[in-house]
């Protein structure tokens, strides 16, 4: 009999550390879950400031440097052969290019043309055309043989 109580006691303690164990897990998943929240909510609070603060720089050093660009480029790329068309309401018909972008180049074009101008040191601009291939889905080891001497 003396076994007996023994053995019923250790059950009874190992019963009751399964218990404490369960709500310690139980715990744990809530304690999880509110960290979880809290995380969430300070990422998303802290993303938002991030967000709050560099945009406007972004949108600021943006506008210096299309500026410097503008100052030290002129005007950056000017299709020679490409006359302004319209293009019909498609996606990309419907919107008109960026401020100091020119309008995209229709593509059945085989050679574009493509003039920019530098200023150089004595206040006059120096042109530098270039007429780069096009590749048209046929023979690519001759469009690509053309297309080295440009780079």
């Amino acid at each position: 009999m003396a076994g007996d109580g023994v053995t019923t006691r250790l059950q009874k303690n190992v019963i009751f550390l399964q218990q404490e164990f369960q709500k310690m897990q139980w715990e744990i998943s809530q304690m999880d879950g509110k960290i979880d929240v809290r995380l969430e909510t300070y990422l998303q609070g802290f993303k938002n400031d991030f967000k709050g603060e560099i945009k406007p720089e972004l949108q600021t050093l943006r506008s210096e440097l299309h500026g410097l660009f503008e100052q030290y480029f002129g005007s950056l790329i000017v299709p020679s052969n490409v006359a302004t068309q319209d293009r019909g309401k498609g996606v990309m018909g419907s919107r008109p290019p960026p401020p100091g972008f020119p309008p995209k180049s229709p593509p059945n074009t085989s050679q574009p043309s493509v003039i920019m101008s530098f200023p150089n040191s004595s206040n006059q601009e120096k042109v530098v055309r270039w007429g780069c291939p096009c590749f048209d889905g046929t023979r690519f080891r001759a469009w690509w043989s053309k297309l080295e001497q440009y780079f």
